[in-house]
């Protein structure tokens, strides 16, 4: 057991928004805990609802830096005074006699990374990072987010003590900038347990969850559904986050399909649990090779049959028409045609499902993860 300090820093609103980031990070905050480590999630201001209530369930402390308000004047002001207030409150730890403290910093700015290298530096605490995003490869027409992007990608890993990346191409970028960095591999994770509480029969639903910002993906998932036979015996549903208007334009494009925004997270597990299929189609770019969807690991712990591509991490843990069905590439005609196999194959569904949640319980399993955790933790100190 680890008697460890970990201090979650670099965000607000965690783990109470229900962004993937936040499924993610509550996670692995609960891994820490089951590590014998003490874990607390310093947040940063923001505008938004009291959310008090919904802390109280989780076995890791939350910290307010300023309490949330509804404002929308001084947002920015209070933003600041809380960055303020949370040197002080790291610094404090220190002041109080224990240095055996972690920096986990899930931020996608530079001068982050700067702020919290030097409050180690100072309080000779250790720092990781949680790499999830490939920065550089989005085109981006605002100055600073230029400079970040490389500044995060090209030198970020030289102020990280541990990394926890998300992907091989991300443990690869960030070994390149400092060769004796420590790391472990970290997919996405979530508890089993909490879908196995909401089991339930299946439906003839193939489901697809993901932003409706990404029509492009969205076309494609409405395309090869209508153009596969399994479109004559089953039902698409659509489970989407976005604007009103990009929404709109997603139920327009789709008439026939089930479209649900806003699910609670308990809702978004039974949802998982009810479909036959669950499609997350990656395409051949960096964006995509670089990152790993946390739909994977819930995904495959609903025990419904996943559809992905070849391209990009998932390739790595499931095994096409074993563990999942892997189109070739990123095409309606190349996912139709793994649509249609299932259509053909109906009495091999249950135990493609049930041989992805194994592989599930192997990778993406919160418990699968506490000896890794442990030992990279060690390793840093």
């Amino acid at each position: 057991v680890l008697q460890m300090k970990i201090f979650f820093v670099g965000l607000q609103k965690v783990p109470y928004a229900n962004r993937a980031c936040d499924i993610r990070l509550d996670s692995f905050a609960e891994l820490f805990v089951k590590c014998g480590c003490s874990v607390t999630v310093l947040n940063r201001y923001s505008a938004q609802k009291d959310i008090f209530d919904e802390i109280k369930r989780r076995r890791y402390e939350v910290v307010e830096l300023i309490k949330h308000k509804r404002t929308s004047a001084l947002s920015s002001i209070l933003y600041l005074f809380s960055v303020v207030k949370e040197f002080f409150f790291l610094i404090g730890y220190r002041l109080k006699g224990d240095k055996n403290a972690v920096l986990h910093i899930y931020s996608g700015h530079y001068f982050d990374m700067l702020f919290y290298w030097f409050i180690a530096r100072l309080c000779d605490y250790r720092v990781i990072y949680q790499y999830v995003e490939y920065r550089l490869d989005e085109k981006r027409k605002n100055p600073y987010h230029r400079v970040n992007a490389w500044l995060v990608d090209k030198c970020g890993a030289k102020l990280w003590d541990g990394v926890i990346p998300i992907s091989h191409f991300l443990k690869d970028r960030a070994l390149e900038q400092n060769p004796n960095l420590k790391w472990m591999m970290g997919p996405p994770i979530c508890d089993y347990a909490q879908f196995d509480r909401y089991r339930t029969k299946k439906k003839n639903l193939v489901l697809y969850c993901g932003s409706a910002g990404y029509f492009e993906v969205i076309k494609l998932v409405v395309d090869s559904f209508n153009t596969s036979r399994l479109s004559e015996s089953n039902r698409l549903e659509l489970i989407i986050s976005g604007t009103k208007s990009q929404i709109q334009k997603v139920k327009d494009y789709a008439p026939s399909a089930i479209v649900k925004t806003g699910l609670p997270y308990i809702e978004l597990i039974k949802a998982y649990n009810e479909a036959k299929v669950l499609l997350i189609p990656l395409r051949n770019s960096v964006k995509d090779i670089s990152r790993f969807p946390n739909k994977i690991c819930e995904y495959a712990a609903s025990k419904s049959v996943i559809v992905t591509t070849q391209y990009g991490e998932p390739a790595y843990f499931f095994k096409d028409k074993v563990s999942a069905i892997l189109s070739d590439d990123c095409s309606v005609n190349s996912v139709a045609y793994s649509l249609n196999w299932i259509a053909e194959h109906e009495d091999q569904i249950e135990e493609i499902g049930k041989a992805g949640y194994e592989v599930g319980l192997q990778y993406f399993e919160l418990n699968s993860y506490k000896e890794k955790i442990m030992d990279f933790l060690k390793s840093i100190q």
